[in-house]
Order: C-alpha cells, then structure tokens, then sequence
C-alpha cells in the first residue's frame, strides 16, 4: 500500500453526484462525483476497509480533517453535505488527497444497493454499478437483498 492510509472500493452508486450536484454546477469540468468507468472519482465506499492503523495515527492530513474548522471549511467549499458518515468523511479527504487511499478492486466490496436507480439517475446508474469478475464479497447496503446462492470455485 505503499504511502496509504486506507483501502476501499469506490461507490458504486451515483451517491457523491447527487451530494456533489452545486460543486458540480460550479466546477463543470470536475470529475469528483463521475463514475470511475469514465475516468471520475464517485468517492469511497467504506463497507469494506483495509486500515494501516499506524499511518492512520501519524498522519497530520488525517488528524486536521478531525477539526472542525478544517472540516466545515473543505466541506463548504465542495457545497458538500453527506449522510453516509464515516464514508463520506473518507470521500471528502479523498477529494482533496487521493494519495493517501488506495482502491480496491470492486469485486473486493460488490454493492448490492439499487436505489439510486429509481431515484432519478436510472440514465446513468450502470455506469456506476457495473463491477465484472469473480466476486470476493458481497456487500448488503440499504437494505439489498444478498444472493442466495452463490457459486464458489
């Protein structure tokens, strides 16, 4: 993990488009919020973690988003409201230092979730929620229902 502080999969929703949607107006050429498959960063999904714990306790990034100044300012400035706690914490320090998290590959936290779909993003929801190869872990969000039968090799 070289320099990382942490490892997830990316969301697979459009999730941080929508969080993102005044940032985005704003920033029209931003890729924060975009589906991966698109060359964007639609941000963390924290169902799965690897922790370095150690980097995690020494990191200076880590500890100042702990404050609330730094917090409600880069929060502002991304006109950034989540409700996905710790999740959306990791997206929004990811936002402003990619280095410090590394992206597992999809098949290691496959979201199940679908609600996005009917909520008005069904244009562009399998951008997101496409995730081909052999699954690791399946990962029940919102309410999803888990396969009841999965094929193991």
């Amino acid at each position: 993990m070289l320099d990382h502080v942490m490892a997830m999969t990316h969301e697979l929703s459009p999730a941080y488009l929508h969080a993102l949607e005044r940032y985005r107006k704003d920033n029209p050429h931003t890729r924060l919020g975009s589906a991966s498959s698109e060359g964007g960063f639609p941000g963390y999904n924290s169902g799965i973690m690897l922790v370095d714990i150690e980097r995690l306790k020494q990191s200076a990034v880590i500890k100042s988003y702990l404050e609330r100044s730094v917090l409600y300012g880069r929060s502002d400035h991304y006109k950034f409201r989540g409700d996905l706690g710790d999740q959306d914490l990791y997206t929004l320090i990811a936002f402003d230092h990619p280095e410090l998290f590394y992206t597992l590959p999809c098949q290691w936290n496959r979201q199940l979730c679908q609600w996005w779909r009917d909520k008005g993003y069904a244009h562009i929801f399998d951008r997101y929620f496409a995730c081909s190869g052999r699954i690791k872990v399946y990962h029940g969000n919102c309410g999803s229902v888990m396969p009841s039968k999965v094929k193991v090799n």
